[in-house]
């Protein structure tokens, strides 16, 4: 949980936890980039459920951190790019977002550090 989002980072509840396998099916379907989902057509899909954007991104992450554990995508990873979420077993495509996580965590490092400035004057 992030502090200051706790109400959209809080972690998933038993009803989100139950769409799990859901997500799971309709990743399943997404196999390379050329059939990426996004965030809004996921949205649009789970319309009855009302979930909020930061929560389908939950649900993800979840999927994430488990993926490997569980294996349920047969030897391939849930990545994103700009066009939505698919998975891959591509080496070069899975390095691609490792190096735009590294890079979102660096200008959000960036950004703090010069937060951290504003407060030392």
């Amino acid at each position: 949980m992030i502090r200051t989002f706790e109400e959209l980072t809080v972690e998933l509840n038993d009803y989100e936890r139950g769409l799990v396998p859901g997500f799971i099916a309709g990743f399943k379907t997404k196999v390379g980039p050329q059939n990426a989902i996004s965030n809004r057509k996921i949205s649009e899909a789970y319309k009855e459920q009302k979930l909020s954007g930061a929560r389908i991104r939950k649900i993800i992450q979840y999927i994430r951190m488990n993926q490997f554990a569980e294996n349920w995508f047969e030897g391939r990873i849930l990545v994103a790019n700009s066009a939505g979420y698919f998975i891959t077993h591509d080496r070069q495509i899975i390095t691609n977002w490792i190096d735009s996580i590294e890079g979102r965590i660096n200008a959000m490092r960036t950004i703090q550090t010069a937060a951290k400035k504003y407060l030392d004057k």
